[in-house]
This record gives structure tokens, sequence and C-alpha cells, in this order.
């Protein structure tokens, strides 16, 4: 998935301006592309879905605190989280903490004898914590029979726990494959969860209500290629210069962006096929 500044086309770090400046970039090709598509009286559904996302980037990387989060996050993704607890803390207390108020505690601790910032242990709160009240001694009801008998029940070894090991473990279910099925309010999402595949074009034409027939008789392009590019069945396909043309053809008549999908399907192609 696009990172934020992917998707104003700034590179990560860039100042509060360059990143204003790729927004406003972002904005207006895609308001660009809007336009033209309304006046074909095409779906702009995933046109509108880039135009919230690249609001989105701009209002995250243009709000100090929200930004600094968002790069820590992008810091873990690409590093992965610690083992250890503390250097966990050590990790992420910089993207939790606003470091004026860290700033503020380190002032007070330098002013003050209170452990700031410290935890607080049981030591402390013992020094803390008021004395409880002495409390009456305990009145038994049982006559002294019944002490005795409760003494001897609770002097009696207790008996040892069944050996659990000797049972078997039921074989783990497994759970049989689900189709992917996306239903039209979520398809500005399907590209960002499966990428530019062949998933991602099956959604968009059972969204605008085409069969595989239909879409072949659009583009001209034998239903069984587009069976096999929607199915990611990159053997039964052929060489890669076809398909590029392909895809162009199904992008447009799909209305979805051309670059993106014939950039992201071609990359599994290339990888699948060598």
């Amino acid at each position: 998935m696009a990172s934020f500044y992917d998707r104003l086309g700034v590179p990560n770090g860039a100042s509060e301006e360059a990143v204003r400046e790729g927004y406003q970039r972002s904005l207006a090709r895609l308001v660009k592309k809007l336009r033209d598509t309304r006046s074909r009286g095409g779906d702009t559904q995933v046109l509108e879905a880039e135009r919230d996302a690249v609001r989105e980037a701009f209002d995250v990387l243009t709000d100090t605190t929200r930004r600094r989060r968002y790069d820590l996050l992008l810091q873990t993704e690409a590093q992965g989280l610690p083992q250890a607890p503390e250097d966990l803390w050590d990790t992420v207390q910089e993207g939790l903490v606003d470091p004026t108020a860290a700033a503020a505690v380190e002032v007070v601790r330098e002013l003050t004898e209170l452990d700031v910032g410290g935890s607080f242990t049981d030591a402390a709160y013992e020094k803390t914590a008021p004395a409880a009240p002495p409390q009456p001694p305990a009145v038994s009801m049982l006559s002294p029979a019944e002490r005795d008998e409760r003494a001897r029940a609770a002097s009696e070894p207790v008996p040892e726990p069944p050996n659990l090991t000797a049972f078997e473990l039921p074989p783990p279910r497994i759970s049989q494959p689900v189709e992917f099925e996306v239903a039209e309010p979520a398809m500005p999402d399907v590209a960002r969860h499966v990428g530019h595949d062949g998933r991602y074009i099956a959604s968009v034409r059972a969204s605008k209500g085409m069969t595989v027939d239909d879409l072949s008789s659009s583009t001209r392009i034998a239903a069984r290629y587009i069976e096999a590019i929607e199915n990611n069945d990159f053997e039964r396909l052929p060489a890669a210069v076809f398909v590029r043309g392909y895809l162009r053809e199904i992008a447009q008549v799909l209305d979805v962006d051309e670059a993106a999908l014939v950039e992201g399907y071609m990359a599994l192609y290339t990888h699948a096929r060598g």
C-alpha cells in the first residue's frame, strides 16, 4: 500500500512546503481526471477514493503530532519491533510522547526530589499509604470438634493431578479457502488491500455489472485471456507486450488508473514468468 508520502509524490522527511506543493499537484491531477470521467458519464468511485486518500495524506503530514507518529509507524514497519520491553519503549516513546512535555518533565525532575516520571513501586506506596487501623480478633462460630475436623482435613496431602500429557489433542482444523468477494461500497479499498492484480480487475468489472463476455466484447480481448488475467494464471497468458496492451484496454473500459494497473499487474507477471 502506498505511503502518505507516495500519495503526494514527495520523499520521506519532505518539508511542509514540499508537502503542500505535492498535495496541490496530486489534487489537481485527480480533479482533472474526475472532470473528464464525469463528462464521459463514467464511474468516479475509484478516483474519488484516491482524492480522499490524498487529502488524508495531506492532513496527517501537515500535523506535527500525527506526522511524528506516522513516521514512527513507517520506521517500525521497516525495522520490526524489538523483543525487549525496554528497547520497545525506546523505539516508540519519540512518537507517543510530546517532546515539549518530555522536556518539561526533565525540568521538574531537576527542581524536585520527587521521583517524577518514575514507576510507582510497592515500596513507594508503603511510604505514602496511611497505616491500616488495628482489626479486632476474629471470632470463630465453629465448635471445638468442627475446628479439629477442619484442621485434620487441611493436614491431609493433596492428591496429584492427572497426567494431562496422556491425552491427545485432536488434529487442527484446516479452514477451506474463502473466495475474495467485495461489495460495491468497499470498491475504493480493493486496490489498497490486494494490489492491482486479477482480483482487483474482477471486482471492478463485477461492480459495474459486467460479465467476462461483456468485457471481452468491449475490449476485443479473448474471454480466455480475461479469465486468465483475473485468476492471475500467468502461464496461460501470452508475451508481456500483449498482456500490457490488454491491461491498457481493460483500464480504459473499466475507467481505472491505467498506469497503476499496468505497473502493478506487470510486476506480478514478471515475477511469475521471470
